[in-house]
């Protein structure tokens, strides 16, 4: 191959070939300037022709129907067959590509000399080259801008190329790999509603890697490896062939017809704002937004010893003493903690709106030591809490679901594999990896700590034991849950939602008729009255509620005030028929 240096006539016609293409992309037909291409609302749906000095409506095919098949007859001129795709994918861009193969040596069966004496010509190729492709009018159609990817296996020698180009391969063999990133630019015209004509030019930055053979004295002698960049021009004259029809029949419309924007020669329709209503749980519901400890009765979860309760959310924890069960404010953070349990709890006893269900506390120990010790450490301190609510807040005990969840080998393994992750702090990975799979394959917790303790001669587990244990030695975890009083009026809203959105308006209505003094119904009652019929009564509702602050009534007023104006301006005469010649209903 030639190097970067030895490109300057190719870039020179591949410069030339561009300006011929640009040159006769502009040279439309005086026609065309008396057409106006334009898209509709959605630029996959629909491509509309409107013809200024006629009263014809073109209207064109979905960009997805063109797809093509093309050939580049240059290349057929090396005796190269070759074959093309392109497939849209919107009104401008479009993806393919190309592949050749020339598995023979020479252009042609009776060209048999070579520049050689005695050496025959050389030439058999296979390049394949993905392509993306920019219209700047619409697809298939005008100049459009090209990027590819390009590959090439070459087996080429004894040929002289134009311009100068490849002289290595004039005297040697050269056979290898070619992997390079083109850009190009081109035009493509309509030869009739299926067959097009495509001109392009471009460059290709490539990197190759071939052996090279002499050709006289030793055809199958390599003499060098060589490898390098190169530049690849890039020229196409190319027949393609576009599936599907390319128009549909012009419809005659009226001829006082007005060129105008997609939205005023048809109506649209209202799509309104409905978000459901917050239902109401009472004090505890308030108190659940900033306080994620509270969880009301229908997603209460049983404790199981495989939980890791320290990456739920919003259970509160308080801390023990090792090897105590006595709760004490002063140690760690008990004393807010302990603080923010109370006063929730005496909050939701005093509504009447909604109540405590149940006081779920699970108590855990340190994996350290005896097992039947820690499940009795864990049973005491899952009571302390318990009395210290008790002693300060009168609820029974049904209330309360004291758990003791012994020894806290779930949340100790959860640990370990978050230092795991988080690179190993003081201990390697392999030795934390060691401990997961002492965790998960020693069924005995005697024996599982044992084993542990005895890792690298007691290293690994005093490390484990300052970092992680400490963490262990509390009482667990508390979640309270409540129960409230339904808020029939909320849920009664949310149907009429619901029967909105199923397109049953007429029970939507009847629904929100009997919570029609509701603040929080007011946005959809308009809605449900508009679209009964009652556009009147629909933006009064609107009003009222919008200039009482709702947001969300604003909103929907704004855009039925829209349609309603719109449509009735589609309703005038002057827009007799849309698009597609089909009548329009007067909406007035």
């Amino acid at each position: 191959m030639t190097r970067v240096t030895e490109y300057q006539k190719t870039l020179l016609a591949s410069a030339l070939a561009f300006c011929l293409a640009f040159l006769l992309g502009t040279a439309r037909p005086a026609a065309a300037q008396d057409t106006t291409f334009v898209y509709l609302r959605g630029v996959d749906t629909v491509l509309v022709e409107l013809h200024r000095d006629s009263s014809l409506i073109q209207v064109k095919h979905k960009p997805s129907e063109y797809w093509s098949l093309r050939t580049n007859l240059f290349y057929w001129g090396s005796g190269t067959p070759n074959l093309g795709f392109e497939v849209p994918v919107s009104g401008h861009w479009s993806l393919g590509g190309n592949v050749g193969f020339k598995p023979w040596d020479r252009f042609f069966g009776n060209d048999k000399a070579g520049l050689a004496i005695d050496a025959p010509r050389r030439w058999r190729n296979l390049v394949v080259a993905p392509e993306a492709r920019f219209y700047t009018d619409t697809i298939n159609t005008g100049f459009f801008l090209s990027g590819d990817l390009l590959y090439s296996h070459y087996n080429t020698g004894n040929v002289k190329f134009p311009l100068g180009m490849y002289k290595r391969v004039r005297q040697d063999y050269a056979q290898g790999n070619l992997f390079g990133l083109g850009i190009g630019l081109g035009y493509s015209w309509w030869l009739s509603d299926h067959w097009r004509l495509e001109a392009e030019a471009g460059v290709a930055g490539a990197w190759y890697s071939h052996n090279t053979y002499y050709i006289k004295e030793c055809k199958n002698c390599i003499i060098e490896h060589q490898k390098g960049p190169a530049l690849v021009p890039k020229l196409g004259l190319n027949l393609a062939y576009t599936f599907g029809p390319r128009d549909k029949k012009p419809v005659p419309v009226d001829t006082t017809i007005h060129l105008a924007p997609y939205d005023t020669v048809r109506p649209i329709y209202l799509a309104p704002v409905l978000p459901l209503v917050e239902e109401w749980k009472g004090v505890a519901g308030m108190l659940e937004k900033n306080n994620p400890v509270l969880k009301p009765s229908k997603e209460y979860k049983p404790y199981t010893p495989d939980m890791v309760l320290r990456k739920m959310e919003g259970p509160l924890y308080v801390h023990f003493e090792l090897d105590k069960t006595i709760l004490k404010r002063e140690f760690r953070d008990n004393a807010p903690i302990l603080d923010q349990i109370i006063d929730i709890t005496r909050q939701i006893m005093a509504d009447t709106t909604s109540s405590v269900s149940c006081i779920q506390i699970i108590g855990l120990a340190s994996i350290e030591g005896r097992e039947k010790h820690n499940q009795q450490l864990s049973d005491g301190r899952a009571k302390a809490l318990q009395k210290y609510i008790q002693n300060r807040l009168p609820i029974q005990d049904e209330l309360f679901e004291p758990n003791a969840g012994g020894e806290a080998w779930s949340e100790f393994r959860d640990q370990v594999n978050d230092l795991r992750l988080e690179g190993g702090g003081d201990l390697t990975l392999t030795q934390l990896h060691n401990v997961m799979e002492i965790i998960d394959g020693e069924p005995d917790p005697a024996r599982r700590e044992q084993r542990i303790r005895a890792l690298d001669k007691g290293t690994v587990y005093k490390i484990l034991k300052r970092d992680l244990l400490s963490d262990q030695r509390n009482s667990g975890y508390i979640r309270i849950y409540y129960d409230y009083v339904p808020d029939k009026t909320a849920l009664q809203i949310n149907d009429a939602i619901a029967a909105i959105q199923d397109g049953n308006y007429a029970e939507a209505l009847r629904l929100l008729e009997e919570v029609k003094d509701d603040d929080r119904a007011q946005s959809a009652y308009g809605v449900a009255l508009f679209y009964n019929g009652r556009t009147d009564d629909a933006l009064k509702v609107l009003r009222k509620a919008a200039a009482a602050g709702d947001e969300t009534a604003a909103r929907n007023l704004s855009d039925m005030q829209h349609v309603v104006d719109h449509n009735s301006h589609v309703g005038e005469k002057i827009y007799t028929r849309d698009i597609y010649g089909n009548e329009i209903t007067n909406n007035k």
